[in-house]
């Protein structure tokens, strides 16, 4: 297959061109029963194995129209096309009325580019809520030809993450030769709802070897709405581990970068299993170098068992502590449900990770691209933090995988102080639901800042009364 280059603007696709006003304009055949309805439109009949006479050769469409809900009214519509005439279904589209008001908001296309009679494209625009307003909407690719779109495909993706009502996420990547290994990766967020990216994570090959070896991290240093800052990673000898950074300050109307500083020292992550992680044991006798009052915030912890909202979890043990309240997780959960906070299996969208402390007027501010000094601060003060990890790094001793793209954080944990009485090995300590000994759990400084770095180091502060 050709090589396929992404339009960023996702509302140009050309498969935009295969709805069913364009269908309209070309001669076919529509019947339930796979028979000609008109004996003089000189079409042939829909025919789902293309065995119809190929010398005809011309396009034709078979349109099926569905009543979902029963109330007489169209919510569906599936069209199978021919758009060459060959005698091979090379397009697949659905049309969906999501919220049942009459309207098909929603369009998933497959086609088939190079016409070898299997579907290598689909593209959708999708409201999920049925609001009217679109909110994923993408394209993929089965660059490599082995019938799945995966993880190894092209594909450029856009989606609303908090049902916001603005896309807020963009992720793509490019496979252009079709071998299976990505030369390109594209990572877009805006976190602060305002239409504009202030984050963007780009994922390079530069040495041709099959390896992403290079991650450029450009983010807003000061919340002014504009890229200023890239972190430029390099991995030299192919392990997936960074050798060497830059920091650089960015210009964006230009492209520019001009370095600030050497690059700082990163060390390899070696962590353990779960279970083989200390915990903090508070008492008079524990040497001092304690930042925060981890001791207090043990008192609120739980385990979060087989379920998954490790966001909720979190927050509620803040919630508890700072209130008083005694809150039962299942009503908690259902509240964050109703408003669109929680999606079950789905878990918590980064974005909605402080959505029941505002319900219950706790101040917290939500941030990206932190520190350790950033936490020591809040900490110091009085207050109390949620962060987003990848829990994999500190569970099962994986090891850092800054270059991979699909990278991300995928739990949720409370930071209740730092244990600095080792200054040879300073240790964060948390309030972890998702682990049977999570309470007080101690974690090594450099695997919990690898582990963060996989959510771009999210913090939401948290003060009972910030003066």
């Amino acid at each position: 297959m050709e090589d396929f280059i992404f339009d960023v603007a996702m509302d140009s696709l050309e498969v935009e061109n295969l709805s069913t006003s364009n269908f309209e304009e070309e001669p076919f055949c529509v019947s339930d029963e796979n028979n000609c309805s008109d004996d003089d439109c000189g079409l042939p009949p829909y025919d789902p194995e293309g065995e119809y006479d190929p010398i005809i050769g011309e396009p034709y469409s078979h349109e099926t129209e569905i009543d979902r809900n029963g109330d007489g009214k169209t919510d569906m519509v599936c069209i199978e096309a021919d758009t060459d005439g060959d005698g091979k279904i090379d397009v697949d589209i659905t049309l969906k009325d999501n919220n049942y008001d009459g309207s098909l908001e929603s369009k998933e296309v497959y086609s088939d580019e190079d016409g070898d009679g299997f579907f290598d494209t689909f593209s959708w625009d999708i409201d999920e809520n049925g609001d009217g307003i679109i909110d994923s909407m993408g394209i993929m690719v089965d660059s490599n030809n082995n019938g799945y779109f995966d993880d190894e495909d092209s594909y450029d993706v856009s989606f609303d993450s908090n049902n916001s009502g603005l896309i807020d996420t963009n992720k793509m990547q490019i496979d252009s030769d079709g071998d299976g290994h990505i030369e390109y990766a594209r990572q877009e967020r805006d976190y602060n709802d305002d239409g504009e990216f202030d984050s963007v994570k780009i994922f390079e090959d530069t040495n041709g070897d099959g390896k992403l070896d290079t991650v450029t991290e450009l983010y807003d240093s000061i919340g002014d709405g504009k890229l200023d800052t890239a972190e430029i990673h390099y991995d030299y000898d192919g392990d997936g581990i960074e050798d060497w950074t830059q920091i650089c300050q960015y210009n964006p109307a230009t492209g520019s970068i001009y370095p600030l500083n050497d690059p700082p020292e990163y060390a390899s992550i070696s962590a353990t299993y779960y279970w083989e992680l200390p915990q903090y044991q508070p008492g008079e006798n524990y040497p001092e170098g304690i930042c925060g009052d981890p001791a207090s915030s043990m008192q609120y912890w739980e385990p979060q068992g087989d379920s998954g909202p490790c966001a909720l979890y979190s927050q509620m043990f803040i919630i508890e502590e700072f209130t008083g309240c005694d809150i039962d997780i299942n009503e908690f959960t259902a509240m964050a449900e109703s408003n669109g906070w929680y999606g079950g299996g789905g878990g918590t969208a980064p974005l909605n990770m402080n959505k029941m402390l505002d319900a219950y007027g706790i101040e917290n501010e939500m941030s990206f691209h932190n520190d350790i000094d950033d936490i020591e601060e809040c900490l110091n003060e009085g207050g109390r933090i949620i962060v987003a990890i990848d829990a994999d790094e500190i569970w099962s001793g994986e090891g850092g995988d800054l270059f991979s793209p699909t990278s991300v954080a995928n739990h949720a944990v409370e930071v209740i102080g730092i244990d600095y009485s080792n200054p040879e090995q300073p240790m964060v300590i948390l309030n972890d639901s998702g682990s049977p000994t999570g309470r007080g759990e101690m974690v090594p400084l450099d695997d919990f800042i690898d582990a963060w770095k996989d959510s771009e180091c999210q913090m939401i502060k948290c003060y009972p009364s910030k003066k």
